[in-house]
C-alpha cells in the first residue's frame, strides 16, 4: 500500500501491507491526493491485528531522544522518527489512534519548516475568515465550534501557517475536516467561568497561551518554534483575545455576538 496525504500543503507518504489500505481510506480519505511527487515526508507501517480490547490511548507514550533520532514506545506500539520530521517508522497495532500519534510529530515539525505551527484548537469560517480557540483539553473548544454558526474548518487541531506576512488557517484531519484554508480573523483563548468576559491579550500573554496549544514537538523544531510563535504575535497583534464562558449557552447568546462586534483590525490581513 502506498498513500499520500496532503495537508496545510505538506505531502506525506505512507507506506504499508494491502491490509492497511482500509484503515488509511478511511481515516484520511479527504486529505489523500494522487499522484504523490516528491512527498516531504514519508512514514512506513508495520501494523498489525490489535488483541481484543486492546487499551492503548498514546497516553502512556515515552519518549527518548538518541542522535538524529527521536523514539516514541509503549506496550506493544514503537515509532522511530528523524530529527527533522523526514522520516518515521512505526510498529504499532492497526489502530487510527496509532498513525494519528506519529503523524501529528511528522506534520509539526513539517510545518515548522513552513512558517507554520501545528495548534491544539478548533476553527469557524465566518465571512471568508477563520476564527480559531484554541486551549488544552476540556477548555470548550470543540464545543464552540459546534455552537457558532460558521463553516467547521477543525474541532482539534489546525495548522497555522505564516504565508506572505498574513496568517492562514489549514484544516487538519483532526478531525471531522475536509481540506480547507481561511484567512485568521482573530485567535481565541477560551476558559471556562464567571462571569462571561473578554479581553485583549498583551503580547506576552498571547506568547505564553499560544505556546502551550503548539504540539506535539519533536525537539529539534523547539528553538524555531518560540520564533514563529512570536511572529504570530506580532502579526495577529490586535486579535489575540482572551475570552472567559460561564456556561455552554452563553456561546450562543453571548459569545456569538460578541464575536460579530469585536475590534478586530481586518485590514491586517486583506
Amino acid at each position: 500500500m502506498k498513500r499520500c496525504l496532503s495537508i496545510a500543503g505538506i505531502s506525506i507518504l505512507l507506506r504499508g501491507d494491502a491490509e492497511d489500505a482500509e484503515m488509511v481510506d478511511g481515516r484520511y480519505g479527504p486529505f489523500l491526493i494522487e499522484p504523490c511527487e516528491s512527498p516531504s515526508a514519508a512514514i512506513d507501517l508495520a501494523l498489525y491485528d490489535p488483541p481484543q480490547q486492546m487499551p492503548w490511548s498514546g497516553e502512556s507514550l515515552k519518549n527518548v531522544v538518541t542522535g538524529p533520532a527521536f523514539h516514541l514506545s509503549s506496550d506493544g506500539f514503537s515509532a522511530h522518527i528523524k530529527s527533522d520530521g523526514s522520516y518515521a517508522a512505526l510498529e504499532a497495532p492497526r489502530l487510527e489512534r496509532c498513525l494519528d500519534a506519529v503523524l501529528r510529530y511528522v506534520l509539526s515539525r513539517q510545518l515548522v519548516d513552513r512558517g507554520g505551527l501545528l495548534l491544539h484548537a478548533s476553527a469557524i469560517v465566518r465571512g471568508g475568515r477563520a476564527w480559531i480557540f484554541a486551549g488544552p483539553s476540556g477548555v470548550g473548544k470543540t464545543t464552540i465550534s459546534q455552537n457558532i454558526k460558521g463553516t467547521l474548518l477543525g474541532d482539534e487541531a489546525i495548522a497555522l501557517v505564516i504565508h506572505d506576512g498574513q496568517l492562514v488557517c489549514h484544516s487538519t484531519p483532526y478531525w471531522r475536516a475536509t481540506p480547507a484554508s481561511a484567512p485568521a480573523a482573530a485567535l481565541v483563548f477560551p476558559t471556562q467561568g464567571a462571569p462571561n468576559a473578554v479581553a485583549l491579550l498583551s503580547p506576552g500573554r498571547a506568547l505564553g497561551k499560544l505556546l502551550s496549544c503548539v504540539g506535539p514537538l519533536l525537539p529539534s523544531a523547539q528553538d524555531n518554534v518560540m520564533i514563529l510563535a512570536d511572529r504570530v504575535v506580532g502579526l495577529g497583534s490586535g486579535r489575540l483575545f482572551d475570552v472567559q464562558l460561564e456556561s455552554i449557552e452563553a456561546i450562543q447568546s453571548w459569545l456569538e455576538p460578541q464575536i460579530d462586534d469585536l475590534p478586530v483590525p481586518l485590514d491586517l490581513i486583506e
